[in-house]
């Protein structure tokens, strides 16, 4: 006798799966064992986790915001909120992990948010984690940030004059030190997404004009993002190496040589730190061009000493091309001769 199938009643699942769904709009969510019995049907997470690549997006979200806010960084440094969730995966539960970023800089925006790390109609990604998913919102943030603020423009440089001396009229050129002001400049400078649930509730975020009230606020860990966070090491590969490299290639054409940033501690002032310039050529330089206090970190110390130093190359590429250009225009010739 062959043995038969067993016929699936579709008809009474779908009628269960419709009780479910207004069971739950009225407040009364699957059971546990429920949740982990379907989990074996279908998957509770959207897919894998996002690559955040090797970079600390955390310390470079930091960096930004100090570099682009020197008087008042501590006012505009980011806020993290972690959002434990209990999810059902293979018969068992697993905690999973939400991280917002919320911008003081940029109105309070929340990341991740449609359009910046979550697509239209789905949900924010859940990660492992809680650093994995800080990482997350913090490289959305940063995206968003970079997007609104360009990196910095380059020198222009105007065709060098050749490094030995120019002779007119028998009377040597030799480079006099421009006026620069020992004082640097300073560059001047929402979307709400609630927490979702077990259930996978799609997280839809309100239009960016809503402000974010107590009610709609998650409770959850607030997380102040401080400097001792930033990392010291190796400086970042953003859009701001580009100015350290510009430095560098300008200060070798001017003969200078390649400067080193020579950062400590600052005495007086606990937990800052303070900076110069360090040249082979030294004496050529005037003594106080790039000196910096009260830097929020090293790294922030060594773009606040590459700014003065661009200002500096720029105005020196101005005077010595203009000395260069007085001297090599037609001459007019005198009418009594």
């Amino acid at each position: 006798m062959a043995a038969q199938s067993c016929p699936v009643p579709w008809a009474r699942i779908k009628l269960w799966i419709e009780a479910q769904e207004k069971a739950e709009q009225q407040g009364n969510p699957l059971t546990k064992p429920q949740l982990q019995a379907l989990s074996h049907l279908v998957s509770f997470v959207e897919g894998p986790e996002p690559d955040i690549s090797a970079q600390d997006h955390v310390s470079l979200l930091t960096q930004h915001i100090q570099f682009h806010h020197k008087k008042d960084a501590s006012s505009h440094l980011p806020t993290y909120e972690d959002v434990g969730l209990e999810v059902p995966i293979s018969g068992n539960f697993h905690w999973r992990w939400r991280t917002t970023c919320s911008l003081p800089s940029a109105s309070h925006m929340i990341f991740p948010c449609e359009g910046h790390g979550v697509s239209q109609g789905q949900q924010p990604p859940l990660f492992a984690t809680k650093k994995a998913s800080k990482q997350y919102a913090a490289m959305h943030a940063l995206a968003y940030l970079r997007a609104m603020r360009p990196p910095p423009a380059a020198i222009v440089a105007p065709a060098p004059a050749s490094t030995s001396n120019r002779v007119s009229g028998g009377v040597s050129l030799k480079s006099a030190t421009p006026p620069v002001s020992k004082s640097p400049k300073a560059s001047d400078s929402s979307l709400a997404m609630p927490p979702g649930d077990a259930g996978g509730a799609p997280l839809a975020p309100p239009p960016p004009s809503a402000e974010i009230t107590a009610q709609d606020k998650p409770t959850a860990t607030v997380e102040p993002q401080s400097a001792s966070a930033t990392a010291d090491g190796e400086f970042y590969t953003g859009d701001l190496p580009s100015l350290l490299e510009q430095v560098a290639e300008v200060a070798k054409r001017l003969t200078f040589g390649v400067p080193k940033y020579e950062i400590v501690e600052d005495p007086n002032k606990p937990g800052s730190f303070k900076g110069k310039p360090v040249f082979v050529n030294g004496g050529r330089m005037p003594d106080d061009i790039g000196h910096v206090t009260g830097a929020m970190s090293k790294n922030v110390a060594k773009l606040l000493i590459a700014e003065q130093l661009n200002e500096y190359f720029t105005a020196e590429l101005k005077r010595r091309d203009g000395i260069f250009r007085s001297f090599t225009a037609t001459p007019v010739e005198n009418p009594t001769s």
